[in-house]
């Protein structure tokens, strides 16, 4: 299989997992490949998964969305591999 499949596999496995770990009645979401923000700028790249509250703002011509940081329950990236440098890459992205 190429690599863009089976990181989409994981990804969608991922996401099949929040969707039944999530709480009903919390009015919480699991939005893809998304980003946080401030009042000002865009503060993070573009993320796997995000588990927010609202609604975000649509990114135009996109299925992606713009979230407050103060509207961010949790943030997932997935990784296909757990070495170091993959997993640092992953952290400094949130810095």
């Amino acid at each position: 299989m190429y690599n863009v499949t089976i990181s989409n596999m994981f990804e969608g496995l991922t996401a099949e997992l929040l969707n039944r770990s999530i709480f009903t009645g919390l009015s919480l979401k699991i939005v893809k490949n998304s980003f946080i923000c401030n009042y000002s700028a865009i503060l993070i790249k573009e993320i796997d998964r995000i588990i927010v509250i609202g609604n975000g703002i649509k990114v135009s011509f996109t299925n992606q969305y713009k979230y407050h940081i103060k509207d961010v329950i949790a943030v997932v990236q997935v990784k296909k591999k757990l070495f170091g440098a993959t997993i640092d890459g992953a952290y400094q992205g949130f810095r």
